[in-house]
């Protein structure tokens, strides 16, 4: 069987909190800026290795509806903060990589966030690479979902044809993240004894998704793992049920 070229990668943060935690570590409004929460160098090296779509996903629904309201207004500033850092932005203009954001985050984050990051989406649009990265925030696949039945039923727009998989493919036409390319590979950090997908992630996208579950709290995993675990999936065989 042929071994399979990672085009289209996402990550799950996990482990922040068990993290700080650990450490003695308070929540705190700069908690998620100390310990890293979006990393550089993790997207840095996953653009070395020429994926096309990187997709990160750094705040659930119930992360902006559930927790306290110093921890949100921790998230708020780290997202203030990476959108807006200059090493960030430079990364992004050198290697023209396009930026989207999905999710609940135009109505769940603070004004001041919310502009930052419309600044980003708006000054990366016309990057030309071919590179993308989706960050996705106030994100909840179920969510997704059922937006885009919304929108279905509100716009009365039908399926090309008949069968199931045309029905399934109107509904991702509709959905937030049907654009991008199915996901390869689902690196989740910070669960290596509880393996699982959370709220539906990229529900539409993963039907031939392989994961690797990392013990690996988000903070402590490094560029060197990436590659590792990247390199683990280029030696897999995908039979795709074959």
């Amino acid at each position: 069987m042929a071994h399979q070229n990672l085009r289209h990668l996402a990550l799950i943060l996990d482990g922040n909190r068990r993290w700080g935690k650990q450490r003695g570590i308070a929540m705190s409004v700069d908690f998620y800026v100390s310990s890293g929460l979006l990393g550089l160098d993790i997207t840095r090296a996953a653009f070395d290795r020429d994926i096309e779509d990187l997709t990160i996903w750094i705040g659930s629904l119930s992360n902006l509806t559930d927790r306290s309201a110093l921890e949100i207004r921790a998230l708020n500033k780290a997202y203030q903060t990476f959108f807006s850092d200059e090493a960030n932005l430079a990364f992004l203009r050198e290697r023209q990589i396009r930026v989207d954001c999905f999710g609940r985050w135009r109505d769940l984050l603070k004004p001041a966030t919310i502009a930052t990051i419309e600044s980003v989406l708006q000054t990366t649009a016309g990057y030309n690479s071919g590179k993308r990265m989706t960050v996705l925030i106030g994100y909840d696949g179920t969510d997704e979902r059922g937006e885009a039945l919304r929108h279905i039923i509100e716009s009365d727009v039908k399926p090309s044809g008949e069968t199931s998989r045309d029905y399934a493919d109107l509904l991702r036409q509709h959905s937030w993240t049907g654009h991008l390319p199915d996901v390869d590979l689902i690196i989740r950090t910070g669960c290596g004894d509880d393996p699982h997908n959370s709220a539906g992630f990229l529900s539409l996208l993963v039907d031939h998704s392989q994961y690797a579950f990392l013990d690996t709290l988000w903070p402590d995993f490094t560029p060197e793992l990436l590659n590792q675990v990247i390199d683990n999936f280029a030696g897999r065989e995908r039979r795709l049920g074959k």
